[in-house]
């Protein structure tokens, strides 16, 4: 019986997976241009879009431009919440249905691109590597004022090199 019970639940995995992979292999993806010219109505995947503007927030309606065509504009309209880095000139991916008539696509998911966790920021990149010579103005990082170790003269900022007094304690467990 409990061979019969995990096959079944095994095959029927594997049969929501395969489901799966079919469904979203069938949604083609689609540049902003193309959707607008061709009037698609079937559900797409936008991969070229970029938020040019916000119109409002409850509910979410935006503006997307193509990313390398500023001209492909399409009022975006969703359900969503705003996703965490929404703003101004983000790039974005879109899935849902385009209405040629109203000139509207609602929106079913909206994916946002994060350069700066992916791509190296300008002042990383002119940065030069530890250890290499980046002119004036780079200074090793582990670099300190003076050397390590220098001796200071015995009354003169004692505390900085000297260790702190610790509490001898006694064989009863006080404090001497």
């Amino acid at each position: 019986m409990k061979p019969v019970l995990v096959g079944g639940i095994f095959m029927a995995a594997v049969a929501v997976l395969l489901w799966v992979g079919v469904n979203s292999a069938s949604i083609p993806d689609v540049q902003l241009r193309q959707l607008l010219s061709a009037g698609m109505t079937e559900r797409v995947h936008v991969k070229d879009g970029q938020l040019a503007e916000i119109k409002s927030v409850q509910p979410l309606e935006f503006v997307v431009c193509g990313r390398d065509d500023p001209l492909a504009r399409v009022l975006v309209r969703t359900e969503r919440t705003i996703p965490e880095n929404f703003k101004q000139g983000i790039d974005m991916g879109l899935e849902g249905h385009y209405d040629p008539d109203a000139k509207v696509f609602t929106a079913e998911i909206i994916t946002t691109k994060c350069p700066s966790r992916y791509e190296a920021t300008e002042s990383a990149e002119s940065a030069a590597p530890y250890g290499a010579s980046a002119g004036a103005g780079a200074a090793d990082p582990f670099a300190t004022a003076e050397p390590y170790g220098q001796k200071v003269p015995y009354g003169q900022n004692e505390s900085a090199t000297s260790s702190p007094s610790v509490p001898a304690v006694s064989g009863a467990g006080g404090v001497e």
